[in-house]
């Protein structure tokens, strides 16, 4: 998740509303959110990783109206120093850990799309980053290459791009063969859509 000033707050009710679809023993949701805001840092999530280790297996919370807390959640990511490149590559990297190590994988990024005309995908900040069409195919093929490579014969089902205009061609172009299937939006894309 990569947001900014604007989409940042709708980001954190979608955090919490993934936390609260509950949890699958042998599946593991691993979030890097960069609400790209002065002063607030970089976080990475292994959602519900300690009621999983608890419980097994608890899909949805029910009747429940208690909203839990995310900082149960937070394990060590990229640092907050890195490029967007960088972060994005070594949050990759992370899936392909022995403990997160599986034979699918969906990657979902969330953010602005911008770039197939600014060439400037999911912008930061601090440091005053971006990633550029070309980078994003290197670093999602070079991914699916590792997935590949893996002893356990995992596979990259999807890539969803929720940024705005990512379903363009040249995207689909640069990411061919990055994951069996795509799923992107066409025009402007709205955090809560």
């Amino acid at each position: 998740f990569a947001g900014e000033e604007n989409i940042s707050p709708a980001m954190i009710s979608q955090l919490k509303a993934i936390k609260d679809a509950g949890f699958e023993k042998s599946t593991s949701v691993l979030i890097h959110y960069d609400p790209n805001k002065r002063g607030v840092g970089t976080v990475t999530f292994d959602i519900n990783r300690l009621r999983k280790a608890e419980k097994g297996t608890s899909i949805g919370d029910g009747k429940n109206p208690y909203v839990r807390n995310l900082i149960e959640d937070i394990v060590e990511g990229p640092p907050k120093s890195a490029t967007a490149q960088k972060a994005l590559k070594l949050f990759l990297e992370m899936g392909l850990q022995p403990e997160y190590l599986a034979k699918h994988y969906a990657v979902i990024l969330v953010g602005h799309g911008m770039v197939v005309g600014n060439d400037a995908f999911l912008p930061d900040d601090s440091p005053e980053t971006a990633i550029t069409l070309k980078e994003l195919g290197t670093i999602l093929n070079d991914f699916k290459r590792a997935v590949d490579g893996k002893d356990k014969g995992g596979v990259v089902e999807l890539i969803g791009l929720h940024s705005c205009s990512m379903s363009a061609i040249e995207v689909v172009y640069e990411l061919k063969g990055a994951a069996r299937y795509l799923l992107a939006t066409e025009g402007a894309s709205f955090v809560g859509s």
